[in-house]
């Protein structure tokens, strides 16, 4: 269990983005395909059962804030993907979407940096940080600022670019 601090960081240029990275220091620590499937909880919150290429995850992430950062309280274990789905299935869970995406993610000091390439949304990078404090750190390390971020959940992602 842990606190998620994080923000997005919409339509960037995954190549130039993972240079920077790269000249920074950063470590890569993952590159390979996601598929997450996110199903609706009693109280509006969500589960998120999500399958990498080593291991699977169920995860259920209740919401604290969502200021300049969207915090929430993560609560997560590994799993088996194709049973852990039968038993969300099986006990009633209603998949509110499903979404494949390829991802990058990256350390740097304490921070995390994930290059999520999604169809039908344009690249986007999660920053993730211990703090809010930090989190603003993490931005400024790579050339940005509060303006350039948004603290948006994956759902307001996709609606913001439907309405486009």
């Amino acid at each position: 269990m842990g606190e998620e601090i994080e923000v997005q960081v919409l339509e960037i240029n995954p190549d130039k983005i993972q240079k920077l990275l790269k000249q920074l220091g950063a470590k890569k620590i993952f590159d390979g395909k996601l598929h997450s499937i996110y199903y609706s909880a009693p109280q509006g919150e969500h589960l998120r059962l999500r399958n990498f290429v080593t291991h699977a995850t169920l995860t259920y992430k209740e919401p604290i804030s969502k200021e300049d950062a969207k915090v929430r309280l993560e609560h997560e274990t590994k799993v088996e993907f194709k049973e852990m789905k039968h038993i969300l299935d099986k006990l009633g869970f209603e998949i509110i979407k499903e979404i494949k995406k390829h991802r990058i993610s990256y350390e740097l000091k304490e921070f995390r940096y994930d290059i999520d390439t999604t169809e039908d949304i344009p690249p986007m990078m999660e920053i993730e940080a211990p703090t809010e404090e930090k989190l603003k750190d993490a931005i400024e390390l790579v050339g940005l600022t509060m303006k350039d971020v948004v603290a948006m959940t994956g759902q307001q992602v996709v609606d913001h670019y439907k309405k486009r």
